[in-house]
């Protein structure tokens, strides 16, 4: 069997009352990989969701982690306390008058194992929208995955509903829903300079773009990534190379590396339903 790590969400709960901000987890798309599947896990077995408890200092690291909800697997709790502690990079809790502070932040770490890996994505052009429902509170309420050129979008609902701030429950109304969080990829099989423009949403406001260089090599993998363009909430401080590099695609039939780009596009639509 095949160890895929398949699911990482993360909400976070300040440790005082009085804080302005709440630590934010910058690494999350490069934490943990199916590298990190304990040995021992994989030969029995195991698979489960750990929810851990961190402690985060003043600095961004992890001070503590403890195990508040058990994944099953003695091995896989471990790991993930083990990952978080060496590798989690915050921006650390502020407070009112924006200094720094030590916070709680919670995560919730699923393991899973499947026997066959996902399915690669295509080197021909391809799209996504993700479109996330969200309540005047700030939570995910609901998730939609539409594509064209692939035959298996990935389906990254899950992920995004978890990194929600409120609970799996579903809105009793329609007016619950404020907005609409859209995110739209689209893949071309040419270099930046070459690539088209993507068709822009109308009926949206769009918040930020990048568009990104990837050279994919003939295994299928992500050999190099770099933002070449930003534009508004994106920038290099937020690079999606960092999420990109995890992307798998198929493998070259003639052994050559191929140069495309990617371009990510985050709108936001108010919802009009009174």
């Amino acid at each position: 069997m095949l160890p895929l790590l398949l699911q990482i969400a993360a909400s976070s709960a300040a440790a005082v009352t009085d804080a302005q901000s709440e630590a934010r987890l910058l690494n999350l798309g490069e934490l943990i990989t199916s590298d990190d599947y304990p040995a021992i896990a994989i030969d029995q077995e195991q698979q489960g969701t750990a929810t851990v408890r961190l402690r985060v200092d003043r600095n961004g690291y992890v001070e503590t982690c403890k195990v508040v909800e058990s994944s099953g697997s003695r091995a896989l709790d471990e790991q993930t306390c083990a990952v978080y502690r060496a590798r989690a990079q915050f921006e650390p809790a502020r407070d009112a008058r924006g200094r720094a502070q030590a916070s709680n932040y919670t995560q919730r770490v699923t393991w899973r194992l499947e026997g066959d890996p996902a399915i690669p994505m295509p080197r021909q052009p391809w799209m996504t929208r993700s479109t996330l429902a969200v309540t005047a509170e700030g939570s995910f309420v609901d998730c939609k995955i539409e594509a064209t050129g692939l035959s298996g979008p990935p389906d990254v609902c899950e992920t995004l509903m978890a990194l929600g701030k409120g609970d799996d429950s579903e809105p009793t109304k329609r007016e619950a829903i404020a907005s609409f969080l859209i995110s739209d990829t689209y893949f071309y099989p040419l270099s930046a300079g070459k690539a088209p423009t993507p068709p822009r949403l109308s009926d949206a406001n769009q918040v930020g773009q990048q568009v990104s260089e990837v050279t994919i090599d003939p295994t299928g993998r992500v050999s190099d990534c770099k933002g070449v363009r930003y534009s508004g909430a994106a920038g290099p401080e937020r690079d999606a190379c960092i999420m990109l590099r995890s992307v798998r695609f198929a493998p070259a039939s003639g052994g050559a590396s191929l140069t495309a780009t990617i371009v990510l596009t985050g709108y936001v639509r108010t919802n009009s339903v009174t």
